[in-house]
């Protein structure tokens, strides 16, 4: 009976270890579809947060986001995120990192990678984009406050080769809905002693994912 385990043991180790090498293969050709300038969208992870934007921008679809960021390809093995995150402000992460932290849908990343097409100038997007870096999460949800959001990030370094936006902000609305005002932006407002930005301009990932410009690249789940 040990004997028999103990096969069955070594049997599982295997094919672990075969499904692993399989995954890790899997993640190698999808990185390689992957071009400097992508977009990469995040479902959304279920936090009051999370909750309290996709409640004012998603739509009945299950895909809704509450993330954004920008790949950049440095070279075949390396894949870094371009992102503006409300614990680290704008910076910079690795792609599996990214991956990692993300929730999954049967258990596979919730993520959706999505490109623009046309003649852009890409690399001075990126370049753009690193200018940004070290800048505080924008919780005012302002334009040129010195602090960003993560779709705000796009908005601002996307910029075509004429240096005009590349997309669009739209009047920002904070109510769930049904017509309510979440009380996680009524606390958060309330807290730093400003008046919720309904109506301002601004950008959200799902605006931003629905957008004519881009074209879907990959999905992981």
């Amino acid at each position: 009976m040990i004997i028999k385990n103990m096969r069955y043991v070594k049997s599982l180790v295997l094919l672990g270890a075969v499904l692993l090498a399989g995954n890790e293969l899997m993640g190698a050709r999808e990185f390689d579809d992957l071009k400097t300038g992508d977009l990469i969208f995040k479902i959304s992870g279920g936090s009051e947060f999370s909750d309290a934007i996709t409640s004012a921008t998603g739509t009945d679809s299950l895909l809704n986001f509450d993330h954004v960021g920008i790949i950049e390809k440095t070279d075949k093995d390396s894949v870094v995120v371009i992102e503006a995150s409300p614990r680290l402000g704008v910076h910079i992460t690795p792609l599996k990192e990214f991956v990692d932290e993300t929730v999954t849908i049967n258990g596979k990343p919730g993520l959706v990678v999505k490109r623009l097409c046309g003649d852009y100038p890409f690399q001075k997007i990126i370049e753009r984009a690193k200018t940004f870096i070290g800048q505080e999460y924008d919780w005012w949800f302002l334009p040129d406050n010195g602090k960003m959001y993560c779709s705000e990030l796009i908005y601002e370094s996307y910029l075509d080769n004429e240096g005009k936006h590349i997309f669009q902000t739209v009047p920002m609305n904070f109510h769930a809905n049904d017509g309510s005002m979440p009380d996680f932006w009524i606390e958060l407002f309330e807290k730093i002693g400003e008046e919720i930005p309904e109506g301002k301009p601004g950008t959200n990932p799902n605006d931003l994912f629905n957008s004519n410009n881009l074209i879907e690249i990959l999905r992981f789940f």
